[in-house]
């Protein structure tokens, strides 16, 4: 049940109070003392169901929220680690690749080459090694 449809039925049962206790039939008092208890029933039920709902709603937010907030220091732990190694040798943090192909020469960003792959040139991918140790 959403907590939507128990707003709607905790709303017809107070109709229903508010209808039950404006019409004063003499005849009808036991019944509508009992229908009374019935609906105050009712409406204790609902509000603890409507609780209960928005409790269970709540913990998931939170739950989503954590999904994300880890991710987030995942991400964070992940950029740190292609900083790292970027800087971790010279011939990487220079940022230049060479094709041994054709020996053209690129200038790339390092961190963003670990992310996501180095650049290639003639087919293949180039390297970081400099031409005068080939």
């Amino acid at each position: 049940m959403k907590i939507k449809d128990i707003n709607k039925i905790y709303d017809t049962l107070n109709d229903l109070y508010d209808f039950m206790s404006t019409n004063t039939d003499s005849d009808t008092s036991g019944v509508r003392e009992e229908m009374t208890a019935k609906v105050i029933e009712a409406e204790s039920i609902l509000k603890n169901e409507r609780s209960r709902l928005y409790l269970r709603n709540a913990k998931a937010k939170i739950k989503r929220e954590r999904k994300t907030i880890s991710g987030v220091g995942l991400m964070s732990k992940a950029e740190s680690l292609h900083e790292t190694l970027a800087n971790c040798h010279p011939s990487i943090a220079r940022g230049k690749v060479w094709c041994r192909t054709c020996g053209r020469e690129k200038k790339v960003d390092s961190v963003e080459s670990i992310r996501t792959g180095w650049a290639k040139c003639c087919g293949y991918t180039m390297t970081i090694d400099h031409p005068d140790t080939w």
